[in-house]
């Protein structure tokens, strides 16, 4: 009887060990895939357009234009309008 039980409990350990890989490679895999999570339609990157003349900016981060409805990159708030009417040149 004891062969029959230290085949079993072999076997077991190794179940025990592909299971734990197959979870550990499951867990990655869902991590990177949330890791990446791209709105490449939502955002824009950095344009070179002059600040001055760019109709809208993100709040945070100035060097990020576009145009509205726009998300900014960096921090996912909505690109604000331009007030251009108090500066001077």
């Amino acid at each position: 009887m004891q062969p029959i039980t230290i085949n079993i409990n072999k076997q077991f350990k190794q179940i025990k060990k592909v299971y734990k890989i197959i979870t550990t490679g499951v867990i990655v895999v869902l991590l990177s895939l949330t890791a990446c999570n791209n709105n490449a339609a939502k955002t824009v990157e950095t344009a070179t357009i002059d600040n001055n003349t760019a109709p809208y900016s993100c709040p945070m981060h100035h060097e990020i234009v576009g145009k509205k409805g726009d998300k900014c990159p960096k921090c996912g708030m909505d690109l604000k309008e331009v007030d251009h009417s108090g500066h001077k040149h």
